[in-house]
């Protein structure tokens, strides 16, 4: 796993810690605003052991999970380690190919036999929806054989590892939602337990990373 800094201040206490998607980076959350506290984002999820020997002990650590981040999340046990006060998933769910709470495996399959530079596009409109002039111009900065090779990495240890046990403290989900089913993303959360948040846009949308980050 990777992470990269995009606001770091010196004796900081509160950090905000947001897992990416799938086939994201540093440069789709490079204008997400500077409150005062470090905002990390971690990505490429072709392994997952995260590197945090470097980092301040942070008294207060807030998790936003978008997309794969969320199973990501649940299988990071650098995670286990720090002081999250708040735990939000966004979009995803800790399985993310499931028939019933997550991307069916058939879909999940064809995606990834089919990913092409065509393919691509076509996926990247279809997670966006509106919002795809804006994703374009804070495009991740990442090969396509970079994220095939994650892409299929994620779907063999999604399937052989046990569901994970972080505490969200609330599911955001998207009424719009063509790449993680809104139904499906909604079954996951009540089998857990965790409140659910309905909110209309598509599976991507910048909204969901600049509220988060903006609220105390």
């Amino acid at each position: 796993m990777k992470y990269q800094y995009i606001h770091q201040h010196e004796g900081a206490r509160r950090a905000d810690l947001l897992m990416a998607g799938w086939a994201a980076d540093e440069h789709l959350f490079a204008d997400l605003p500077d409150t005062g506290d470090d905002l990390i984002v971690c990505y490429d999820y072709s392994n997952l052991t995260l590197h945090t020997a470097g980092w301040p002990e942070y008294e207060q650590v807030r998790l936003l999970a978008w997309s794969m981040g969320v199973w990501a999340a649940e299988h990071t046990p650098a995670l286990q380690g720090l002081n999250l006060t708040d735990c939000l998933a966004v979009n995803g769910t800790p399985r993310p190919i499931d028939e019933h709470c997550g991307i069916p495996p058939r879909v999940f399959e064809l995606t990834l036999r089919g990913m092409s530079g065509a393919a691509l596009v076509k996926f990247r409109h279809r997670m966006c929806g509106d919002t795809y002039a804006y994703f374009m111009r804070h495009l991740p900065q990442r090969s396509l054989e970079d994220m095939q090779h994650e892409l299929a990495t994620i779907g063999r240890q999604a399937l052989s590892l046990p569901e994970g046990r972080l505490p969200w403290t609330r599911a955001l989900v998207a009424t719009a939602d063509v790449i993680m089913p809104t139904a499906n993303q909604q079954q996951a959360w009540q089998e857990r337990g965790v409140r659910v948040c309905m909110t209309e846009g598509a599976h991507y949308a910048p909204q969901y990373f600049e509220e988060w980050r903006s609220r105390r």
